[in-house]
């Protein structure tokens, strides 16, 4: 199954259901695996050619045969390409939530119409449609919900500015002690655990080359839960998991912060597993 329409499934996997807290064991671990290796960094393939694009950087994709659909699609045209955060803040979810965000990474980053060279349906998802969004920085594109609500069609400004900023990407290469709440695609990693004390996952994002091992302590609130998941509890079918596991992973929003061993060697530790699934959270 291609990468983006798994990255889509994520946004109706789950329908962001958190788990039940499951109360680990209480013993006492070390502060860093003792076994950590650095994550791996594989260089990022080369881009695929970007399509020509108009003056305000997106080309007008053909209209959706439904309704429903052409709407969500007006929506997230207009969303890219609102003149500044203020007007692209009517077509979000939780707006009064979210604009001071909006206006932080518009302060930080530069304002203005968002480029995006192409815009295709991916996937229906009702309340939610998927659609892909390629732009220069990523080609082969990223997935965005638009959420189909009383006062119209809605985009989930943190799923959007997670992709479209490639912040799992930030936070592998960067510093250590950064932190951020993503939506990941998670499975476990292969082979005898090269700690006691720690348990490792493979983490990814439907985007290619950007993927890494994370560390999750044994005695943590955290595992419990994925644990939980991975074995087909909370009510996830145990049989949908393990087909996920064997594609690419199962969509999870997790807490994750990069941190360092004791003799200077990074890593990425899950601190949290937020909710099963991309889907923004329920609209009041």
């Amino acid at each position: 199954m291609p990468l983006l329409v798994l990255g889509a499934l994520g946004y109706h996997f789950g329908k962001g259901h958190k788990p039940n807290i499951v109360e680990p064991p209480t013993t006492g671990l070390p502060a860093n695996p003792p076994s950590a290796p650095s994550p791996s960094h594989e260089p990022l393939p080369q881009p695929a050619p970007t399509p020509d694009e108009t003056g305000q950087g997106l080309l007008v994709p053909p209209t959706p045969p439904s309704s429903e659909a052409a709407d969500a699609q007006a929506a997230l045209i207009a969303f890219l390409g609102a003149p500044d955060w203020q007007a692209r803040s009517a077509f979000v979810l939780s707006p009064d939530e979210i604009r001071p965000e909006m206006e932080k990474h518009a302060k930080e980053n530069g304002d203005g119409p968002i480029p995006a060279s192409a815009i295709q349906l991916l996937e229906v998802a009702p309340p939610n449609l998927i659609f892909k969004v390629c732009t220069k920085a990523i080609p082969d594109g990223f997935p965005v919900p638009v959420t189909l609500t009383d006062e119209g069609p809605k985009i989930d400004w943190e799923a959007f500015i997670a992709f479209n900023d490639d912040h799992f990407r930030k936070l592998l290469v960067g510093p250590t002690d950064q932190s951020g709440i993503l939506n990941l695609l998670v499975k476990p990693e292969t082979g005898t655990e090269p700690s006691p004390h720690w348990v490792r996952y493979r983490l990814s994002v439907p985007m290619p080359g950007r993927e890494a091992t994370a560390w999750v302590r044994k005695d943590s609130v955290a595992l419990a839960r994925l644990k939980s998941i991975f074995d087909g509890e909370n009510g996830i079918n145990k049989e949908t998991i393990d087909k996920l596991i064997a594609e690419t992973g199962v969509p999870l929003r997790l807490a994750i912060t990069k941190r360092k061993t004791n003799d200077g060697r990074e890593f990425l530790e899950v601190v949290d597993m937020v909710a099963v699934g991309w889907a923004p959270a329920k609209q009041d």
